[in-house]
């Protein structure tokens, strides 16, 4: 009986000897990295006493090359459940800090497509984001999604979609949102010119539960639901959203120092008013080598329905549509790997009615 099991145990383990080996090698191809941002906040919000604050974010991530053409991408950071952010606040009589999933998709570059990324599971924006005036740069989409690349050095054809799952209901039609962008980058010994259009088309807003919190709109226009009491139960969308987008940003150098001015619009097609926003900005510098500074600057304003809300920047204004403010940060590469920041926003929410929004953080972030 006992030569029996060993026996078997035997072949078992010379089965399972090609699966020990790919882990082996998989683990082998893996690169692992993250980041740790420590940050004081502060918040001077019109008609509240001012919020002091001290949040935390971690990230680590895992990128490991399964074969010559599949690439898994997995990634954890601290934060709620909510999209917009993995922002941690030190609080609660020092208990555990959540871990979420942030990322798990897959890569698939065919062999026989040159320049073609083929995306599937919870990802990195395939898109162009910009500064945030669409996409929040914490948003990770979930769904489908392709990317192209084709040209030079001189100048390359850029090109992203997706089909990305918003609300799925078991007992109601789901939200789903498809995205399309084109773009250009073209690069000259001084100068460079990046510039692009894209659409991102929702499918059952208007008259569905808005996203995120059943209770707050992120300054999109909303209808709310009661009960028998009268009392506001959830608030659905009063429009749909088609987001059409068009962006550029200008590369070159302010003297010795690199710099960037950048712009980009959308609108809602599918609002009747309140359906437009838009950015401008610039960068001077580039925090890169220790000692080297980098500031960046804009001014953006949203109106109410320009795009979905709880997906933009959460940031300026306290996150949402309906606001306008200005920017500010200056980032100093204290050494390799370890950076200080600052930043300062003087906004407005509301564009009809504005209450004065300003925040200032200090923060420093160290990658490894």
């Amino acid at each position: 009986m006992r030569r029996s099991l060993l026996w078997s145990f035997a072949v078992l383990l010379a089965a399972l000897q090609p699966l020990f080996s790919m882990a082996e090698e998989w683990f082998e191809n893996a690169v692992i990295g993250g980041d740790l941002r420590y940050r004081h906040e502060r918040t001077d919000k019109e008609g509240s006493d001012a919020r002091n604050r001290h949040r935390i974010r971690l990230r680590v991530g895992m990128t490991s090359a399964v074969n010559s053409n599949l690439t898994a991408d997995v990634r954890l950071a601290t934060g709620s459940t909510a999209p917009y952010t993995s922002d941690q606040s030190l609080t609660g009589s020092f208990s555990s800090k959540e871990i979420n999933l942030d990322r798990a998709y897959l890569d698939w570059q065919p062999a026989s497509l040159k320049g073609v990324h083929l995306l599937g599971g919870k990802m990195a924006n395939p898109l162009f984001t910009g500064n945030g005036l669409v996409w929040d740069a914490d948003v990770t989409p979930e769904g489908l999604a392709a990317r192209y690349a084709s040209g030079s050095d001189v100048i390359r054809f850029l090109a992203a979609a997706g089909g990305f799952w918003v609300e799925e209901r078991s007992s109601d039609d789901d939200t789903l949102v498809y995205c399309g962008q084109l773009a250009v980058d073209m690069k000259g010994d001084r100068a460079g010119l990046l510039t692009g259009v894209g659409i991102c088309s929702y499918d059952n807003m208007e008259g569905f539960p808005v996203l995120v919190d059943e209770l707050n709109g992120f300054g999109n226009s909303v209808a709310p639901v009661t009960d028998g009491d009268g009392e506001v139960v959830r608030l659905n969308y009063a429009h749909d959203y088609n987001q059409v987008e068009g962006f550029a940003e200008v590369s070159g150098k302010a003297g010795p120092a690199p710099c960037k001015v950048r712009g980009h619009y959308v609108i809602n097609t599918e609002a009747d008013d309140d359906d437009t926003g838009y950015l401008v900005g610039f960068q001077i510098g580039k925090a890169k080598k220790p000692g080297s500074l980098q500031l960046d600057y804009d001014w953006r304003e949203l109106e109410a329905d320009a795009v979905v809300g709880a997906l933009t920047d959460s940031n300026v204004w306290g996150g949402g549509t309906d606001g306008r403010g200005h920017r500010a940060y200056l980032t100093y590469q204290l050494a390799e790997n370890w950076q200080l920041g600052a930043e300062y926003f003087v906004s407005e929410i509301g564009l009809d009615d504005p209450v004065d929004y300003n925040k200032l953080r200090l923060e420093v972030k160290a990658k490894f």
